[in-house]
């Protein structure tokens, strides 16, 4: 069930190469073999972005992610994606519902390649 989202970022970003190619440091193919694929890969924000724009967006949802860095002070980042312009341009004083992924690097991954992520 978790290699889905997954899933549904690696073929978005695939069938939208031109768009991602030049956030890229390799070709759209090798980020998807290496980075996506495997199911030891957490996804990351280039994924996390594909998954928003193919689910998320569409349904109307702003995206929130909170970041837990596991530091001794507790904080908690937030990175927001809003909804498209269009679905605020229908009606600007809807309440949008929001999705919230929470997100924890994991302290035991074993490093990949000898980089550590």
């Amino acid at each position: 069930m978790a290699d889905r989202p997954k899933s549904l970022a690696n073929a978005w970003i695939r069938s939208h190469a031109d768009d991602y190619a030049p956030f890229l440091d390799v070709s759209v193919q090798e980020y998807c073999q290496t980075r996506i694929e495997p199911s030891i890969e957490e996804i990351d924000d280039i994924s996390v972005q594909a998954l928003h724009a193919v689910l998320i967006a569409p349904a109307g949802f702003d995206l929130e992610i909170l970041y837990f860095d596991r530091s001794p002070s507790g904080e908690v980042d937030v990175h927001k994606r809003d909804r498209p312009e269009t679905f605020r341009r229908l009606d600007p004083t809807l309440q949008t519902p929001t999705m919230r992924l929470f997100y924890t690097m994991s302290v035991d991954r074993p490093s990949v390649d000898g980089l550590d992520h």
